[in-house]
């Protein structure tokens, strides 16, 4: 066609269909012009006289085509790949360098570029340690190296400024293990870091808050039988913090004798399924440190998925400072209760002996009070006869048999006893406390390293005898040491501070005892000479209890002219006095206004007006005082008759109107004399300007 050749042809064919193979076929086509449809695309050409190729021509080119095809899909597969993959290694969160053997970056991803805020032109042919740390050498720990040397992932957390990083760094190996790149990665664990640190401070602070608490947990895995303690539970325990975790027979060995046998048994229990998982008990522990504490128990047991117990969790707290206080309420308690329901003070003190000794778990106890110059065993519980034989004397003799005596003239008493006795402690030593008191739980570490504040007194009878836990408690009446109490026990460690002041406490009850026993006595002496003067006073003398009249003198039946005082004592009080008093008051209402007034002030006096029984009023003085009588707080009541008091009052009175009256006719005269006298004058000076 003149205006259409193959050229055309082939751009057409080219726009409509790509992939398919075009063959040209022409009679006048020239060599130059077959080479450039060629070029152009086109898969072959042929001459029309030359048709004979043509089969083998088409199946060449559609094979030719075919394989075209493929090459290009795989080419586009392969480039959608890496399209892939470039948008993936953009999209990492984490910065990340592929760099070669030699360290130098090839390639990063976006993230590198915003975390080091520069492009990757600015990055890419560098070293990574110029990167990210501006040196001109690798820093001493950077994991590339190891990595390089281990063949293998390294990993290091380092900081920068005030930033927290994870550099991870991977190898990479060809086909025969050789090593052709490393993948560099860089995460941002600042945030992680923070957490990670306040998590920790606050377990720390946790720890410390279980040991301020005197808290500890454990737990018991019952495959192993393995026990994990706490620190708060070995401190609980007198261990340091990073002792070993104990056997359960280690376990066991830190209970109290006493109640091992009950520990054992209810462990035993939580080794099998409960209707109720958790339990709760107390028990005693001899800590490693030789103290007695109370703990409070609790276990719980955990079942796995199939039902079976694996393990038993629990907490252990330190108890003792409770159970001291509710053992020094308990103890006071007792010790009041059994001194008021005794009047004999040996049975009292024998009584408060045994309480005290059961509940400090020791195994002597006794009391010494003083008995002329010396001071013998009052009452005692527990100590050998021949100990006491031997100790019941704290005197000091001389050669000659006389008691030996102090400058100042009072007696030498021997041994610790003799220095608690005599006052003579210094506070500021260890085994002696600011209320005067002795105590120590180990006599032979007492007699083989203290030498101070002893001056070789020890008579050493406690040590040789046994007894390792030793306390002398002072007992005082009225701040005078009258005595002491004496607790002696063979184990270590019986006691602590707060008991020995706990133990003062006792002590003082003990020395009140006394002192009230004396005081009663004295009460008893004194109530009979009230009752005496009583019934021998002139005036009416009487006691009220709520308004109520409980005792009178005879003056009282006397002056009121009742036959006897029982008479007197059943009449009721709104019958000795009339209805209402000469001020107008009720009698009744003002009685208890007195009373009340007595109360508040400790004494009132006043006047009042009474009845007889003849039913004749009378005026009294009265005087109230409030008085303590066989426990009840009474009302003293004095009635003095003031009817001639009143009488020659009423006398004096009238002789005061009467000279009143006297006294002012006399000045109305004298007045009247006056007027007299100046009119008389008035007159004469008349007269006398008349004439």
């Amino acid at each position: 066609m003149p205006s259409f050749d193959a050229l055309e042809a082939i751009m057409i064919a080219e726009e409509m269909c790509a992939d398919v193979p075009i063959i040209i076929i022409s009679g006048t086509i020239g060599e130059d012009v077959a080479v450039e449809t060629l070029r152009k695309g086109a898969y072959d050409y042929l001459m029309k006289d030359r048709l004979e190729r043509l089969e083998s021509a088409i199946s060449r080119a559609l094979q030719t085509a075919r394989h075209k095809l493929e090459h290009k899909k795989a080419e586009e597969k392969i480039e959608l790949q890496a399209k892939e993959w470039h948008t993936t290694f953009n999209s990492i969160a984490s910065c990340v360098f592929l760099m070669d053997t030699e360290f130098i970056i090839l390639r990063c991803n976006k993230a590198a570029e915003q975390f080091l805020g520069r492009t990757a032109d600015e990055i890419i042919g560098r070293h990574c340690w110029e990167i990210v740390h501006g040196t001109q050498c690798p820093i001493a720990e950077c994991p590339v190296l190891t990595s390089k040397k281990g063949g293998k992932r390294a990993t290091h957390v380092l900081t920068v400024g005030d930033k927290f990083l994870q550099v991870t760094v991977d190898p990479v190996f060809d086909n025969e293990g050789s090593m052709t790149g490393i993948v560099h990665v860089i995460d941002d664990i600042t945030e992680q870091e923070i957490i990670k640190q306040k998590l920790h401070s606050n377990l720390i602070k946790l720890d410390e808050a279980q040991i301020l608490a005197k808290i500890g947990f454990w737990t018991l895995d019952l495959t192993s039988m393995n026990i994990t303690w706490s620190k708060g539970t070995k401190i609980i325990f007198g261990l340091p913090p990073d002792a070993p975790n104990p056997t359960c027979e280690e376990f066991l060995q830190y209970i109290f004798p006493d109640d091992r046998e009950c520990v054992e048994a209810l462990t035993n229990r939580q080794l099998k399924l409960m209707p109720d998982p958790t339990i709760y008990y107390e028990y005693r522990i001899i800590s490693k440190t030789g103290s007695i504490k109370y703990l409070a128990h609790i276990g719980h047991q955990v079942v796995n998925q199939d039902g079976q117990l694996v393990e038993i969790v629990g907490s252990i707290q330190d108890i003792t400072i409770i159970k001291r206080a509710e053992f020094f309420q308990c103890l006071s308690e007792n010790v009041i209760r059994i001194i008021g329901e005794s009047d004999n003070f040996h049975d009292t003190a024998h009584r408060i002996l045994v309480v005290v000794k059961e509940m400090t778990l020791c195994d002597a106890i006794g009391i010494r009070l003083q008995s002329d110059d010396d001071f013998p065993y009052f009452e005692q519980d527990g100590f050998p006869l021949k100990f006491l034989l031997t100790e019941n004397s704290l005197l000091v003799h001389n050669s000659d048999g006389s008691i030996c005596r102090e400058i100042d003239g009072t007696v030498k008493l021997e041994c610790l006893c003799g220095k608690i006795l005599s006052g003579r402690t210094n506070p500021d030593l260890p085994f002696f406390t600011r209320g005067g008191s002795f105590w120590t739980n180990s006599t032979t570490n007492l007699t083989t390293t203290t030498k101070d504040g002893l001056n070789n007194t020890i008579r050493n009878r406690c040590n040789k005898e046994g007894y390792e836990s030793v306390a002398l408690i002072p007992i005082r009446a009225n701040a005078k040491i009258i005595g002491l109490l004496q607790l002696n026990g063979y184990r270590k460690n019986l006691f602590n501070l707060s008991l020995i002041e706990a133990m003062e406490g006792t002590a003082k009850h003990i020395g009140n005892a006394l002192v009230n026993k004396g005081l009663q006595e004295d009460k008893k002496k004194s109530e009979k000479q009230f009752m005496n003067l009583l019934h021998t006073s002139k005036d009416a003398i009487l006691l009220i209890d709520k308004n109520t009249f409980i005792e009178c003198n005879n003056a009282t039946v006397e002056m009121l002219g009742y036959r006897n005082k029982e008479e007197f004592l059943m009449t009721h009080p709104s019958k000795l006095s009339p209805e209402f008093q000469p001020d107008g008051s009720s009698s009744i209402e003002k009685a208890n206004a007195m009373i009340d007034a007595a109360l508040e002030k400790g004494y009132y006096r006043f006047e009042w007006i009474h009845t007889k029984a003849n039913g004749q009023d009378f005026p009294v003085e009265v005087s109230l005082t409030p008085i303590s009588y066989q426990g009840k707080t009474l009302i003293h009541c004095v009635w003095r008759d003031i009817s001639e008091i009143k009488k020659s009052e009423k006398e004096l009175l009238k002789k005061i109107h009467d000279l009143e009256i006297f006294n002012k006719a006399a000045v109305e005269r004298e007045i009247k004399m006056i007027e007299l006298k100046k009119k008389i004058e008035e007159l004469k000076k008349g007269k006398n300007g008349s004439w």
